[in-house]
This record gives C-alpha cells, structure tokens and sequence, in this order.
C-alpha cells in the first residue's frame, strides 16, 4: 500500500563508521532575523549543496534554536573547519551554533543510524 502510493521511499543508508567518518553531529542555531524568505531560502540551500557532509537540514523550534541540521565528518578537525565556515557565512544572521557530538568510534551506540526500524512500524499498520 506504502509502495503503490509512493509514501515510501527507499535509501540505503551504509555503515559511517565503515565508511571512515568519525563524528554524527546534529547543529542547532538561532537565526537573528526572519530567514523564511524565498531568498534567505534559496541562498541557504546554495550552502548545504556545496556541503554533501551535511545530511538533514530544516527550520524548527526548540533547544532555544529554530534551525537543525545533521552533518557527518571524518574526524574533528573536518566537523570544525565546517563549523568555522557556517560561523563566517552566516555569522550575520545567526545569534548562535550550538552541536551535540556523536563518536561514532563509540563502542556503545545503542542502535545505528537505520529506517529499518520506521519500516517494520509500517509493516504492522498495513496489516
């Protein structure tokens, strides 16, 4: 039923830690002004593109922030150049950046990063 209505898309999402990247962070900052415009839009979708380390990314509320987005890098010195760069090009837009720090050299990740788990809760209402 999902597949026929094209409710469910299908993404392969491989091992990071694998893949040779060492940090899954998840960014939070604070715009200073409104930058729902269709240019403040346009041009922030401009910086993510040129960013393919940058795998989510969207306006929300909370944790005292109203934009999120989910990067991968390989190490720390690739997660603060990206920093930096987010920092310096938006840095008159923006009040703050605050990240939270996954290592995924961690031995005790509880469960990886997987829409396994979405697909199987899927499974059970189609039934």
């Amino acid at each position: 039923m999902f597949e026929k209505e094209r409710l469910v898309e299908y993404t392969a999402i491989p091992d990071l830690r694998k893949l040779g990247f060492e940090i899954l962070a998840f960014n939070f900052a604070n715009w200073k002004s409104d930058a729902s415009s269709v240019e403040k839009i346009l041009e922030t979708k401009a910086f993510v593109s040129k960013h393919p380390d940058v795998m989510f990314g969207s306006m929300g509320r909370g944790l005292g922030a109203d934009r999120v987005s989910v990067s991968v890098h390989r190490n720390y010195a690739d997660y603060h150049r990206y920093i930096q760069e987010l920092r310096e090009y938006w840095g008159a837009n923006i009040d703050r950046v605050d990240s939270f720090i996954v290592s995924l050299q961690n031995d005790n990740i509880l469960r990886n990063l997987s829409f396994k788990y979405l697909a199987e809760i899927l499974k059970k209402t189609e039934e």
